[in-house]
């Protein structure tokens, strides 16, 4: 259902960050260089994260599912970082629980309607004691290109 958003060039495989800054500045410039949302993502992904938190614990593994609003995306996209570090979220509905993201996927999402939806499958699928057996073994960015399009 989703698997078209998943974009080769947005997988990246054992990527590491300082911080959250330092991944919001990576990813937004990545995402603007290659034409997925314009000038004012950043400051708008970094502001609507504080605002609304996207930290996620989960039972088997603890990610960030980082978007702002339509009026900054080009096109549609799910960016998914593979950390060798995990980079320091704050837990979604709270302003004062941090979570360490092993994974974080950011969301360019064009329809609004369409974000309930993607959210849920995105928990549904990260909650699968399968599927972060299978994410946690990977080897390479192929691989996990190949596993989130076989599961979104």
């Amino acid at each position: 259902m989703y698997s078209k958003l998943v974009i080769p060039e947005l997988v990246f495989f054992r990527e590491s960050f300082d911080d959250q800054e330092d991944f919001f500045k990576e990813v937004s410039k990545k995402l603007l260089e290659l034409g997925y949302v314009t000038e004012g993502y950043f400051k708008a992904v970094v502001e609507r994260e504080v605002s609304y938190p996207t930290g996620l614990a989960l039972e088997n593994i603890s990610i960030a599912i980082p978007h702002t609003n339509p009026e900054f995306i080009v096109k549609p996209f799910i960016a998914a970082y593979h950390l060798t570090n995990t980079v320091a979220f704050t837990q979604m509905a709270t302003q004062d629980v941090t979570i360490q993201s092993e994974l974080i996927l950011a969301l360019g999402i064009k329809e609004p309607q369409e974000q309930v939806g993607m959210l849920s499958k995105i928990i549904e699928v990260l909650n699968d004691p399968e599927f972060v057996k299978e994410y946690q073994s990977l080897s390479n960015q192929e691989q996990l290109v190949k596993l989130l399009k076989s599961k979104f």
